[in-house]
């Protein structure tokens, strides 16, 4: 049921309905536990950061967990890019830190430092 319910939400996501794709992922994440629970933690995290919810991003991506070599350090790249929209630049050079240090790879890693680059020269401007 709740592979269900994630299969209707996704094609919500995926049809660029962010809005609506938050509310169903949402309750997916909280009423099913489980992988559909926790892939609906990544997806309606995502879709929160693009609506502008940066701490129901956070909470939700936090929720997520994954030992996937590329997923994981997604999700905690995108909970950087959530502090770094509230110009909380510590908690973001926290997250772009654990990106870049998830198996790390030539293909991705790059980019989690180039974001830890510039949280770190935005909060020395901030200051």
């Amino acid at each position: 049921e709740g592979q269900a319910k994630l299969f209707n939400a996704v094609y919500q996501f995926e049809a660029d309905s962010n809005k609506v794709a938050a509310k169903e992922l949402t309750k997916v994440a909280d009423d099913f536990g489980g992988n559909a629970g926790n892939l609906a933690n990544f997806y309606a995290g995502v879709a929160n950061l693009k609506e502008g919810k940066y701490d129901a991003a956070i909470d939700q991506l936090k929720s997520f967990s994954s030992s996937d070599l590329l997923v994981q350090a997604r999700a905690y790249s995108l909970i950087g890019d959530a502090y770094t929209e509230k110009k909380a630049y510590s908690d973001a050079i926290d997250y772009y830190k654990k990106a870049a240090e998830y198996k790390a790879n030539k293909f991705f890693t790059p980019t989690y430092l180039m974001k830890l680059a510039a949280a770190y020269e935005a909060k020395k401007k901030k200051k």
